[in-house]
């Protein structure tokens, strides 16, 4: 009974696990102009070309704004985005995040120190935070 109880548990997690490899890996890249493929031929954003790189085992979301910034106090916040919620509905398991380049503006640098703590937004979990002049922090 012991052993028949062992067997069907272990057929459920081989069950559990072979419908997850079925679904595949979702990855929302979320950003500004840059995520969205300014400057870039067309169809060749970096969303675009990580899909192809990848292939179908992942499933690439471009949510992508022109001139957003992470700063919740900057110009023009992410946060505030229809495709802020989009990204969330996804439910992805890989974020990459391209903001922050109109976060270095004058309007929107004063709020500086607030950087880190809106780089956390939802996630309380400590996140690289990679500056303009290529240094990186972690935060704490």
């Amino acid at each position: 009974m012991a052993l028949s109880r062992i067997l069907a548990s272990f057929l459920l997690l081989l069950l559990a696990m072979s419908a997850r490899a079925a679904q595949p890996e979702k990855i929302a890249c979320v950003g500004d102009s840059i995520t969205q493929g300014v400057g870039a031929q067309r169809g060749r954003s970096y969303p675009a070309q990580l899909q192809e790189l990848l292939g179908d085992g992942y499933l690439i979301g471009n949510f992508r704004v022109s001139g957003r910034t992470l700063l919740r106090k900057g110009e023009f916040p992410y946060q505030k985005e229809k495709k802020y919620r989009n990204a969330l509905a996804m439910e992805p398991d890989v974020v990459v995040i391209m903001l922050g380049t109109n976060d270095t503006k004058p309007q929107n640098w004063k709020h500086e120190k607030e950087f880190t703590g809106d780089c956390r937004g939802r996630d309380q979990e400590a996140v690289t935070v990679r500056r303009a002049d290529s240094s990186a922090s972690r935060a704490s």
